[in-house]
């Protein structure tokens, strides 16, 4: 099962990644209005994804025996933050003026704050449900780590935060010390 999933999710992806559209983009055909309002579209929809996956991901303290219904939205989600990532670092590459310095001055103390901040959340929902998957005391006992009580673990706003800052960090970094040809 986990290999058929996997299987559709690389079919789609490529999908996407040959479609007419992103073969525009590829080769730099698009207009910067047209990148701008697609990247913005995908921003959004992604944070819809990620409100979306909170709402069905199943509270401490309730039962769920329904598996987990949020893994419906967690494919699609990782597949358009893929997009907008690359999107993202590209559209960096291409346009952004700003120093090195500046954009560690912005990047890092973000990266810091979404991770702590990821650390509590982390504690307090372990905290909730009694434990790791290896507590026999646990609510989540014996389930691995992705399930109907965890999405949120892995799926939530400070990871996206701190995805979008280490993206744009790193393709500062790859800009300012070894200009290569990203497109």
């Amino acid at each position: 099962m986990q290999t058929l999933i996997f299987i559709s999710f690389l079919l789609i992806f490529f999908a996407i990644w040959l479609s007419p559209f992103f073969k525009k983009y590829r080769q730099g055909k698009l207009r910067t209005s047209t990148i701008n309002t697609t990247l913005l579209v995908i921003l959004f929809t992604n944070i819809v994804f990620l409100i979306v996956i909170d709402l069905f991901t199943a509270s401490p303290d309730s039962w769920s025996g329904n598996g987990n219904p949020a893994i419906l939205f967690v494919l699609p989600f990782i597949l358009l933050f893929s997009v907008f990532c690359y999107m993202l670092s590209t559209e960096w590459y291409r346009r952004s003026t700003l120093s090195l310095r500046i954009v560690l001055i912005i990047t890092l103390p973000t990266m810091i704050l979404a991770s702590i901040f990821h650390t509590i959340h982390i504690t307090s929902l372990l905290d909730a449900l009694g434990g790791t998957p290896t507590v026999a005391d646990s609510k989540i006992y014996r389930f691995g780590w992705f399930n109907q009580y965890t999405n949120t673990l892995f799926f939530n706003i400070y990871t996206y935060i701190f995805t979008i800052a280490f993206t744009i960090m790193i393709t500062t970094v790859t800009k300012t010390k070894f200009k290569p040809r990203l497109c």
